[in-house]
C-alpha cells in the first residue's frame, strides 16, 4: 500500500507548510528559546514566502 498520495499541489503546499511551521517552532522556542512575537514573524514570513511561490511551482509542475 502507498503512502500519502496528495490530490493536488494546494495539498501538497498544506502540507509542506504544516511540517516545517512545526520543524521551525520547535526550534526557535525550545532550542532558541526565542520569544513568541519573534516565532510568529518567522512564521508568517515562511507562510508568505511558500505562497508566493506556489502559483510558480504550480505552472512548473505542470509542464512536467
Amino acid at each position: 500500500m502507498k503512502g500519502f498520495d496528495p490530490v493536488n499541489s494546494l495539498s501538497q503546499l498544506i502540507r509542506s507548510i504544516l511540517i516545517w511551521v512545526t520543524i521551525e517552532v520547535l526550534f526557535l522556542r525550545f532550542v532558541l528559546n526565542a520569544p513568541w512575537p519573534m516565532i510568529a514573524l518567522f512564521v508568517g514570513v515562511f507562510i508568505l514566502v511558500q505562497v508566493l511561490r506556489y502559483p510558480k511551482q504550480k505552472t512548473t509542475r505542470a509542464a512536467n
